[in-house]
């Protein structure tokens, strides 16, 4: 081991928690449940955050008004159905957007887009 942190090796698919037991031996101590949900958490926690940031995300972006008359015809590369549906039902927000059946959270992205006037 060259300095390198036991969890940043332990994010490498090649370590295993032997290997960190050969590199620390006190963690022989750490119970097996415990020690393959240390493994877990370190291996996860890149994706875990990622899906933080998502959700913070949507959750600002649940608010943003739609403007009343949107154009969903004029939204480029909006599945059509989501464009039919979307026009159909005229949600009033983002976060109503999202809880309509059959429009992606791609197409929430698009809408936003043309709404922030990028998609134009």
């Amino acid at each position: 081991m060259d300095g390198t942190p036991l969890a940043d090796l332990l994010k490498r698919p090649e370590w295993t928690w032997a290997d960190c037991i050969a590199a620390a031996p006190d963690l022989r101590v750490v119970p097996a449940e415990v020690a393959s949900q240390i493994v877990h958490d370190v291996r996860y926690a890149g994706y875990v955050a990622l899906d933080r940031e998502r959700i913070e995300r949507q959750r600002r972006h649940a608010d943003r008004p739609i403007p009343d008359g949107f154009d969903y015809a004029g939204v480029r590369h909006l599945r059509a159905e989501a464009r039919e549906q979307l026009d159909r039902i005229r949600p009033r927000t983002l976060g109503q957007a999202g809880r309509v059946r059959g429009v992606t959270p791609a197409d929430l992205a698009l809408v936003l887009v043309h709404i922030e006037g990028r998609g134009a």
